[in-house]
């Protein structure tokens, strides 16, 4: 939790800075793996890549959730062994 309150920090800064008109701003970031510089655009490409591979995790654990709500389906004791986990 307190990581993702450092990332959404440097979400507003990118946000900002492309607002502005600004896209080419940078900005050290450190990790596990060291530092690194990045602009307002790589990290809004971060951004779009981590969507794009959460996003079909995301729709599946709905679609699971609804109709286990619906009562089309049991909750499996496995989830992990769901067909429609991408």
């Amino acid at each position: 939790d307190r990581d993702m309150v450092g990332w959404q920090e440097v979400d507003r800064w990118a946000n900002a800075c492309i607002a502005r008109g600004d896209a080419t701003a940078t900005l050290t970031i450190i990790t596990d793996t060291g530092p690194a510089d990045i602009t307002a655009t790589d990290w809004a490409e971060l951004v779009n890549t981590a969507t794009a591979f959460r996003q079909p995790i995301w729709q599946a654990s709905f679609a699971i959730m609804a109709d286990v709500r619906s009562g089309a389906i049991a909750l499996a004791e496995d989830v992990a062994t769901d067909p429609r986990w991408p």
